[in-house]
Parts: structure tokens; C-alpha cells; sequence
């Protein structure tokens, strides 16, 4: 590939696993059009849904989703996935074919991958989008991260979207490895006005696979608050909503309702997937954070917030209403990040500009 390429059209595909990667890929795919480069999008399911809602005028594909079905029993949740290997690879080895054909019939400059691990091509730069370069699995499943590696191997290099710093680190291990990389600095979708009165004392995010997403969404409307409090419910779910609740519920919203919900918080409960954790950098929002049992990364993720007074870390099956008497440490604005510069992006056009490829001329 020569250097210096300039950049004129991408692939980007999405991973469709809850709506995390389609809305940490939003500011991406934002950025690459503000610069004058077209893009076309991949994905399926509620990820494709969304971003089909967010960039109505761009040209879509409709990929083979994974369909990965969780565990009710956390105890069994690796055993499940594990089971559910044969089907990932057929997913992925779809991607590779879907991305040939897309090949055949348009010429891209570039393809970038949020965590589609056939989503690439050998005959045009493919990057990767990752945070979650190992998995933090029981003993008996650490084969996986050699098949993990391997997939990832395929592509030309990595783009981490976390610090390098080790001290600001969000992904922690997750994101250690020896293959080519670069850190593009934590993407949030998100940009709240903090001016805005608070009228929602709970803003509820639910997001992730089944089962366990509706699980959660039942225990959580049977919690009875104490004191009188204003709950705010989304679902993360086109699925058909029979429960009985007072509260407000909204199913699948977009970026500008949901900030707009944001700014209104007093407080959130969500689970703790990384492009949440991410989120919360730049929300400074307290919250109440409920990892998915038995996904080990969200776990861990969890565990490393508890010494940060402005998080409560509970488990599912420990939930009571006493959740709603926490109260947070108050976050000044003055200790909210610089969002100068993560509206930028420089660290992604860096990373860019390092695998050979300069912006469009103005």
C-alpha cells in the first residue's frame, strides 16, 4: 500500500452484542463523513436498526448476526457459549463472504472492524476496533484466547479505543497484547448539559443478549423504592414489553433522546459493559452498575470501579430496593474530563495517518 493514501471510502462493519458497539462506532463513522469520506455500514439486528436511524442517507448491509444466547444460570454461562463456538465460526466465516461480495461490486480504501472478526478483506487494509484483546476465562477455557489471537491476527493492525497511559486505563488487561495496535483514546457518543434541570431521580439503560437482559429488566421493576423517586425505563428492546409498571418506558431511542434523558439523571442503572464504562468517563454520572452474570468481562470491569465512590457496584441476584437509598459521592465539574479533546478524534486520525492513510484535502 503506498503512504500517505488518501482516504475516500470505508467499510465499516458493527457488531451487533446489545447496542455498545454501534453507538461507540457512531463517533467514528461521524468523524470519517465530516472529513468528506464516504462510508457504507454493516451490521444486523438492533445494531443495524440503529445506526440504519442515526445515518438514514448512507448505504447499508445486512450481515449474518451471531445470535449468541446466554445462560440463565451464570454457573453455565461459558459452558453455553462454548457450545455455541460452531455457530460463531459459520458467523464469521458468512462476514468474510459477505465482505467479498461487497468487494466485487465497490472498491473501498479501507474496512474497519467493531469486533467482527470476519469483517475484513486481504486485499484492502482491515483494522480491528477492540477493546477486548484477551478474555479473562476459567481454566478450562483458556484455549480460547489462542483462537481469540488468532482471529486477530488477520487483520493488519488494532485499534484499542482506551488510553495508553496505564494509570488511565478503563479496559485494564482486557486490552494487553503483543500484535500491532494503537490506542485511540476512550469514544463516547454522549455530550450532556449539565444545566438542564434534573427531574429523573433513575434513568435505567438496559442493553445486552437474552435471556438475561429481560431478567434483569424484571427484577428491576419489582424493587419498590422506599421513598417516592421518578423512574425512567429503556428497554434496549424492540421485544414485545407485557410487564406491569408506573414507570416511564421507552423501548429503542436514539442518541439525541437518550442524551437528552442523560441530562435529566440525577442517577443511572446499567450494566457495565466497556462502551458504558467509557460512557461514564465522560457522563461523570452516578451510577449503579449491575455486571451480566457470568460474563466475566463485565465482572471484571465492575470490580475495578468499586473503590470509585461515584459507582455502586451490586450483583443481579443481590438487588434489593436498598439500592435506591445510595447515596454518591457529588461530582463537581470541575473533575470532568477535557471533551475538547475527545470530540476531536486525533487519536484516531493518528492511528490512521500511522497505517498509511491522510484525511481527504479541504
Amino acid at each position: 500500500m503506498d503512504l500517505n493514501k488518501e482516504i475516500k471510502k470505508v467499510l465499516f462493519g458493527v457488531l451487533n452484542w446489545g447496542l455498545g458497539h454501534a453507538t461507540r462506532s457512531t463517533p467514528l463513522i461521524q468523524y470519517l463523513l465530516n472529513k468528506g469520506i464516504e462510508v457504507e455500514i454493516a451490521s444486523d439486528g438492533l445494531a443495524l436498526a440503529y445506526l440504519e436511524k442515526e445515518f438514514p442517507t448512507l448505504t447499508f448491509h445486512k450481515l449474518r448476526g451471531y445470535d449468541i444466547q446466554y445462560s440463565t444460570n451464570k454457573n453455565l454461562l461459558s459452558l453455553k457459549l462454548l457450545c455455541q463456538i460452531p455457530k460463531l465460526k459459520t458467523a464469521i466465516e458468512s462476514e468474510k463472504q459477505k465482505v467479498q461480495e461487497i468487494l466485487y461490486n465497490t472498491n473501498f480504501d479501507l474496512i474497519l472492524s467493531d469486533n467482527r472478526y470476519g469483517f475484513r478483506s486481504a486485499t484492502v487494509k482491515s483494522l480491528l476496533i477492540s477493546h477486548q484483546l484477551k478474555l479473562i476465562t476459567p481454566i478450562l477455557f483458556k484455549g480460547v484466547n489462542s483462537v481469540l489471537s488468532n482471529y486477530q491476527k488477520e487483520f493488519d493492525s488494532i485499534l484499542v479505543p482506551d488510553f495508553q497511559d496505564k494509570k488511565k486505563k478503563l479496559s485494564g488487561e482486557l486490552s494487553e497484547t503483543n500484535l500491532p495496535h494503537h490506542f485511540i483514546n476512550p469514544i463516547s457518543v454522549f455530550s450532556v448539559d449539565n444545566d438542564v434541570k434534573k427531574d429523573i431521580d433513575y434513568l435505567i439503560v438496559l442493553s445486552g443478549p437474552e435471556p438475561q437482559r429481560t431478567l434483569l429488566e424484571k427484577k428491576l421493576i419489582e424493587l419498590k423504592p422506599r421513598n417516592p423517586v421518578k423512574i425512567v425505563l429503556v428497554r434496549g428492546s424492540e421485544l414485545p414489553f407485557s410487564q406491569k409498571t408506573k414507570l416511564e418506558t421507552h423501548n429503542l431511542v436514539q442518541q439525541k433522546e437518550l442524551e437528552s434523558l442523560i441530562s435529566r439523571s440525577k442517577k443511572m442503572i446499567c450494566r457495565s459493559g466497556y462502551t458504558t464504562i467509557m460512557d461514564l468517563y465522560f457522563l461523570q454520572i452516578p451510577s449503579i452498575l449491575i455486571p451480566t452474570p457470568g460474563q466475566t468481562e463485565q465482572e471484571y470491569l465492575a470490580e475495578q470501579l468499586i473503590p470509585n465512590s461515584n459507582y455502586l457496584v451490586r450483583k443481579q441476584n443481590q438487588l434489593t430496593s436498598e439500592i435506591f437509598d445510595w447515596i454518591p459521592k457529588i461530582v463537581h465539574k470541575k473533575n470532568l474530563p477535557n471533551l475538547d479533546n475527545y470530540q476531536d478524534l486525533k487519536a484516531f486520525e493518528n492511528a490512521l495517518l500511522l497505517e498509511g492513510f491522510v484525511m481527504p484535502a479541504s
